[in-house]
């Protein structure tokens, strides 16, 4: 029987289509690759930039609980414009410039004060001394906050001799603890505090005061940083040292402030306000963008964000212009909150 194999141009036309199929196929998963790539980059960017935001919301939620208002009507739960921390780091409130390696970009400090722990009546005070209802968990050194009874004065000071004791003012159910108080003046909230006779009001534990920021890290890269006055070292000044990274890739944190109106019946922009003077409910709207890294070569072009709460301006420039193409994944991640312990003459 006669065999033949194949021909030498039939040999080459098999070569080629199937370098060309193999072509296709790489090249298909090469994209397919890619994209994943990009998805993934994606979603782990803005899932960054969503926790980050709820980390700050949460803390929104809680400002100024058993803390209250300053007798000028201030709410003292949300701190505005040029700040210093006790330790010395100084924080503004309304766009401090970061350099990033990318560029500069302009960023918000955001900063609340709120108390975490238990919460007790007060049923005698005098000056560096009181008592409170029993079942607190306080203990020696805690930093409290003394808020008075109709909210409008807070004070913060130290425990010492926390002992129970028979009630002086008054009754109790389940008796009465016998503390003496060190003020505390880096953290007093009004200048009226110290004269002030809180029988009746109300002692919170846990006194906090946290700090959002961002900076750059020792590549040049944003982060989002919180620091809070019970953290093991005070900060100093606003970098690297100071609190906890959140956050890393960010390129900005914008923050506006709005104050509801009931005569109109619509929310009323504070974010240039010095202080929020009007015991009514605020709001916070949260802007953080974040940046994930480009990509090496080729896909995708640049993508800058258009900031909402600050307009014309978007990142990475005030004219959305990357010089240098940075093919990086962006997201604006949002959210608006409600501080829930604003617009009462007294803290629930």
């Amino acid at each position: 029987m006669r065999r033949r194999g194949f021909t030498l141009v039939e040999l080459l036309v098999s070569v080629a289509i199937g370098a060309f199929l193999v072509g296709v196929a790489v090249s298909f998963g090469s994209d397919h690759t890619r994209a994943l790539g990009l998805t993934t980059r994606r979603l782990e960017t803005y899932e960054s930039g969503r926790l980050a935001v709820e980390v700050m919301a949460f803390d929104a939620r809680q400002a100024g609980y058993g803390v209250g208002y300053q007798p000028d009507g201030a709410f003292s739960g949300l701190v505005r414009g040029p700040f210093t921390l006790p330790a010395g780091g100084q924080f503004e409130a309304n766009d401090n410039s970061v350099a990033l390696a990318w560029g500069n970009s302009l960023s918000d400090d955001v900063s609340f004060r709120f108390a975490t722990g238990d919460t007790r009546t007060i049923a005698h005070y005098t000056t560096g001394f009181g008592q409170i209802c029993a079942g607190g968990k306080f203990t020696l050194g805690d930093r409290v906050v003394l808020l008075s009874r109709e909210g409008f004065h807070a004070q913060t000071v130290t425990l010492g001799n926390v002992t129970p004791a028979a009630c002086v003012d008054g009754t109790c159910l389940g008796g009465c603890v016998a503390l003496a108080f060190a003020d505390d003046p880096a953290w007093v909230s009004d200048a009226e505090a110290r004269t002030v006779n809180y029988v009746d009001g109300e002692l919170s534990g846990g006194y906090q005061q946290v700090v959002y920021f961002v900076t750059a890290n020792a590549e040049g890269l944003g982060e989002l940083r919180r620091a809070s006055l019970s953290d093991p070292t005070p900060c100093a000044d606003r970098n690297n040292n100071c609190g906890g990274v959140v956050a890393t890739g960010v390129e900005s944190l914008q923050l506006a402030v709005s104050q509801w109106d009931p005569e109109a019946g619509t929310w009323v922009d504070q974010t240039a306000a010095a202080a929020i003077t009007d015991r009514r409910r605020i709001r916070i709207d949260l802007e953080l963008v974040v940046r994930g890294n480009p990509e090496p070569s080729g896909g995708i072009e640049p993508s800058p964000v258009e900031l909402q709460l600050v307009p014309g301006r978007c990142v990475p420039g005030p004219t959305c212009v990357i010089t240098t193409p940075d093919r990086a994944v962006r997201h604006a991640v949002r959210t608006s909150v409600e501080i829930r312990n604003s617009g009462r003459l007294r803290i629930e």
